[in-house]
């Protein structure tokens, strides 16, 4: 779950957040496998990219809540996937040096028009609903030296709406090591009733070509801008009184 200040309503719930440069908070449990379940994570991210993320993680095993530091080089439960994959990136921008490459029609996948995306090809992995033409702004992401993985990335945004269509990583020596696709619910599809005209994530497809592994992440409910508890999600005390 993602929440923040930065929404239609100019009326925000949380003017605290606002004053302290909250960006969004974000809250994750796990509910499965059996030996992870009951995990959970709360993290902050801030307007300020210099700023670094805010994250506590509650362990149901020691029944514990632990500050940690946010690595965004760091693969979460000893996968392959950086933290900053997400979304083909997420990570400090002002640590890249970031060039324009210009703009240029590409095919992608979407943007879908039912409930769940249609997966197969190679291991499932690629997107099977209709791609569509679309204009997108290329940028380069040049990393920096301590990067473990990548020398650079290519990041495709839609023109129209700024989501990022695909991603391309290159390893250190320059080859394509990585692609990140994401995959978008038609805004005129509205499985969940959202009054709002914009698309909406329905599935993340992150492939490694050197180890031939993918990593596939769907959303099978998005609801946006509906108001939340900051006590019950976004809160240390909310970790442990969400814990088993």
């Amino acid at each position: 779950i993602m929440y923040g200040p930065h929404r239609p309503d100019p009326a925000s719930p949380f003017p605290t957040w606002e004053r302290g440069g909250v960006h969004f908070k974000r809250y994750m449990r796990v509910v499965a496998p059996s030996d992870a379940e009951g995990r959970q994570l709360m993290s902050l991210n801030y307007d300020d990219d210099t700023r670094l993320d805010d994250q506590w993680v509650y362990d149901p095993r020691t029944r514990r809540t632990r500050k940690v530091v946010y690595n965004p080089y760091e693969a979460p439960g000893n996968g392959q996937l950086l933290s900053e994959d997400t979304s083909g990136f997420n990570g400090y921008v002002h640590t890249y040096q970031w060039k324009y490459v210009g703009e240029k029609t590409v095919l992608a996948p979407g943007p879908i028009q039912s409930a769940n995306p249609t997966l197969g090809g190679k291991g499932n992995w690629y997107p099977l609903d209709p791609w569509e033409l679309r204009k997108a702004i290329v940028l380069e992401a040049i990393s920096p030296e301590a990067h473990p993985l990548y020398s650079r990335r290519l990041l495709y945004l839609d023109a129209q709406t700024y989501t990022n269509l695909y991603t391309f990583a290159y390893d250190r020596a320059g080859k394509h090591r990585r692609t990140f696709l994401q995959v978008y619910f038609h805004p005129r599809f509205n499985p969940w009733k959202n009054d709002v005209w914009l698309p909406q994530i329905s599935a993340q497809l992150s492939i490694d070509y050197e180890s031939d592994r993918a990593s596939i992440f769907q959303t099978h409910k998005v609801v946006y801008n509906e108001l939340l508890s900051e006590t019950r999600l976004f809160s240390v005390m909310a970790l442990m009184l969400n814990g088993k």
